[in-house]
Order: C-alpha cells, then structure tokens, then sequence
C-alpha cells in the first residue's frame, strides 16, 4: 500500500465527535486541501492582525511588536499563502509518519 491509499483510507475513517472541520487539526488540513488552506488562512488573517494590534500595552509593549506589526501589515498579501503552504505540507508529514510507522510493522 502507498502512502496515497492510505491516506484515502485514513481520511474515511470516523471522526470523533470533538473533530472540527474548520479547526487546525492534520485531518483538516489534509480535507481542505492546500487551496482549502489558503483560503481559510486569508480567512483567519483578519482575526490575527486585530489580536496583534490589541497587544499593544503603552509603555510596556516589547519593541518586536512595533517591528512584527508593520511587517505583518506590509506582507498581508503573501503571509497567509506561505502559512497556508506550510500548515498543509505539516499536516501531510504527520500523516507520511503515521504511515511509515504502520509500515514498519
């Protein structure tokens, strides 16, 4: 069996009741797809600049949040697509060591 079997195989298992399919999980991210994944990153971009944003803390903010925040602004375009990219090929790396593992037995 090759890893694409099994991972149509582990993909048509039940899920558990706490399984989220708008969460973070591997499975989620493998189901979504790396588009999937993009899109849900550009989603959820809006969310993490505005927490960001609300950490300023007067005099007591750190100086790397004064250089992260102009940063994250600046790269808007692209940073979801590079986390979107990176959660997914994560994700299949879980499953690929899962694999490997089940293999090995």
């Amino acid at each position: 069996m090759d890893f694409k079997e099994y991972l149509k195989i582990e993909l048509k298992k039940p899920v558990h009741q706490y399984y989220d399919k708008n969460g973070n999980s591997a499975r989620a991210v493998v189901v979504r797809g790396l588009t999937g994944e993009v899109i849900y990153q550009f989603k959820d971009y809006p969310r993490r600049l505005k927490y960001e944003i609300s950490c300023f803390d007067e005099l007591n903010t750190p100086l790397g949040w004064f250089i992260q925040l102009p940063i994250m602004i600046v790269f808007a375009p692209i940073l979801p697509i590079i986390a979107g990219h990176h959660w997914h090929k994560k994700s299949l790396k879980e499953f690929m060591i899962e694999y490997a593992e089940s293999v090995k037995d």
